[in-house]
């Protein structure tokens, strides 16, 4: 087992123990070295000392050539055990005498060396001069073993040995006995952490067992754990949250891994499809919602993303089908989003089953055909019908005019009235049926659009105008009007008809009516703005409708058809027109033209 891998309390042992033996060690053998240098020290003393008496005593041998006396002077050595050898040299350098005798000659030096001791193979070994009277008798050669050194040294080592040990066993009782002092709030928190772990429960406690650095740790990690539990909690409300939300959406969401498997799925995809989320989630989404035709591509589209970070449906509406539990399938609007967390890549999908909407649209597009149908055959029929009423409404009026001229007079009174009646009564037929000619005519005979000079328009309509101008008095005033893509005719009718409703709808003074023209956001905003009588603003929508009059024939004449004339050649041509107006403070209508040219039929 690796030493990081220790338990804690085994390694607070071994730190003590090593640490009590490191100490112990570096003190032994600082002793030793400093033992083991001062003793040879004094081996060199000593053996230096004992040279000296030696060679006091050998002077009187070497002097009369005593080679006996000599020997038994080297014999007095015996006493000296660590004592290996010792040799006497004469004046000349020539072996003298020696000790052991037993020992071969051989074993000792040939010739003095120099003066000195030195330790050499084991042993102390020097060279002493023997003097007498300063003058040089001979030499004498002492070796010395160093059994007392390694004696005393192994009695160093056995006492060594046992402080050793009873260091090393106090160091490891008193490691038992501190190691709970310091373990044991290491383990409580090891011990919080394993719970926390495997329960997954954040509202577990630590113990504070002590204030130093360790009591510290263990409020830091209580501390932490209430933050996680508080984020934890968060977490969990967040998402309840997150699926409520989910739940509540009228879409249907999913989500798909990288491998194209459904990790979620709402309530909505549940109704949508009738796949359980519990049965949904793990399921490949090709297998599950999509049709087999569009399997292939969507596999595709996936590794290609995957691939390069490009799809041409990412982040798009787009419609397909899809494919229910059942095996029916269903018109979708499908949008895909991927969503990148580091390196993994999800997809969050939003489906809407769009079945009814398709039947509505398909509903729809019956009930505009049959209306454009049915709108053009009226239109055909106003048309036809109008125009054909006039050559017998003609020959009314003509007729009832010859009769009322020819027998004026001759009648009795109530038949010239009668006849007056039915004059009026043709004559303001007439001018319905011109004006519903002229209705009809708006979206079947109106010319296709192109550039058109709006103040030779406003040009045509005052001429027209001309007598009524004339007849009150009225003023016209202008600000300068654009050309612009339009049919020429039906605007002079639109300006026509709104100049000439503000002439009919006069108040006292004469009629002062002004045009005005601006451009903003794209489309041109024109205005006629007269001193009339006005209107109250609740009317101001049924004005446009066909035959709706705010007034009687007898106070103001008309067929209530010229602001729907209006209306429709402004709808022609892609705009629209309003009113403002208050009663007796006159009217200004507004109408818009696009610039670039509005829808024409």
């Amino acid at each position: 087992m690796k030493f990081r891998d220790t338990p804690i309390q085994r390694k607070v042992m071994m730190v003590m123990l090593l640490t009590s033996g490191a100490v112990l060690l570096l003190m032994g053998t600082a002793f030793f070295a400093y033992e083991f240098l001062t003793f040879r020290q004094t081996l060199v003393r000593q053996l230096s000392t004992l040279g000296e008496i030696i060679a006091t005593n050998s002077t009187a041998a070497l002097a009369f050539d005593d080679r006996e006396g000599a020997t038994e002077i080297l014999a007095a050595l015996q006493a000296e055990g660590h004592i290996v050898g010792v040799s006497l040299y004469d004046r000349e350098g020539q072996l003298f005498a020696h000790y052991p005798v037993a020992l071969p000659s051989q074993a000792f030096p040939g010739v003095p060396e120099q003066e000195g001791y030195r330790f050499e193979h084991g042993h102390l070994a020097g060279f002493q001069p023997v003097m007498q009277g300063g003058r040089r008798l001979g030499t004498l050669y002492l070796k010395s073993d160093m059994g007392a050194m390694y004696e005393r040294f192994r009695l160093y080592g056995r006492i060594a040995a046992l402080v050793l040990g009873l260091s090393f066993l106090s160091a490891y009782l008193l490691s038992r006995a501190l190691r709970q002092q310091i373990v044991r709030p290491v383990l409580a928190l090891a011990e919080t952490a394993r719970a926390v772990s495997e329960r997954r429960d954040y509202s577990v406690r630590a113990e504070k067992l002590s204030e130093n650095e360790l009591g510290q740790l263990t409020d830091a990690f209580n501390h932490m754990l209430t933050q996680i539990d508080a984020q934890n909690q968060a977490l969990r409300e967040g998402a309840a949250r997150l699926r409520a939300v989910l739940n509540a959406a009228h879409n249907a969401v999913m989500v798909i891994d990288a491998g194209g498997t459904i990790t979620d799925w709402n309530d909505r995809a549940e109704t949508i499809f009738g796949w359980r989320r519990t049965d949904a989630i793990g399921r490949e989404l090709a297998e599950t919602i999509i049709p087999p035709h569009y399997r292939e591509a969507h596999r595709r589209g996936l590794k290609h993303f995957l691939a390069t970070g490009e799809g041409p449906v990412l982040n798009q509406l787009i419609e397909m089908s899809a494919l229910r539990r059942d095996g029916t399938e269903f018109p979708v609007e499908l949008s895909i989003s991927p969503l990148k967390t580091g390196d993994e890549v999800t997809f969050c999908g939003f489906i809407t089953d769009i079945t009814e909407r398709k039947q509505a649209e398909r509903a729809l597009k019956r009930y505009a055909a049959e209306l454009k149908r049915s709108n053009e055959e009226l239109e055909q029929f106003a048309y036809v019908a109008s125009h054909d009423l006039q050559e017998p409404l003609r020959k009314v009026i003509n007729f009832t005019q010859l009769l009322a001229r020819r027998y004026e007079g001759q009648l009795d009174e109530k038949a010239d009235t009668f006849v007056a009646y039915i004059v009026d009564g043709a004559t303001r037929m007439q001018g319905l049926i011109n004006d519903l000619l002229t209705l009809s005519r708006v979206g079947t005979r109106g010319k296709a659009f192109a550039p058109t000079d709006l103040e030779t328009v406003l040009n045509v309509a005052l001429a027209n105008l001309r007598v009524a101008l004339e007849e009150t008095g009225a003023e016209v005033t202008r600000e300068a009007l654009p050309t612009l893509m339009a049919d020429g005719s039906q605007l002079a009718q639109l300006f026509q008809n709104l100049i000439g409703n503000a002439i009919k709808f006069r108040s006292d003074v004469p009629p002062g009516v002004h045009v005005g023209a601006e451009c903003r956001e794209g489309a041109w905003r024109f205005s006629v703005r007269d001193n009339g009588i006005g209107l109250a603003p609740e009317f101001a929508e049924r004005i446009f409708v066909l035959f709706q009059r705010l007034h009687s024939q007898a106070e103001y004449p008309g067929t209530g058809i010229g602001l729907a004339i209006c209306k429709k050649i402004v709808e022609r041509h892609g705009g629209r027109i309003w009113v403002a107006s208050q009663p007796g403070e006159g009217a200004t209508f507004y109408f818009t033209i696009p610039v670039d040219g509005g829808p024409q039929s």
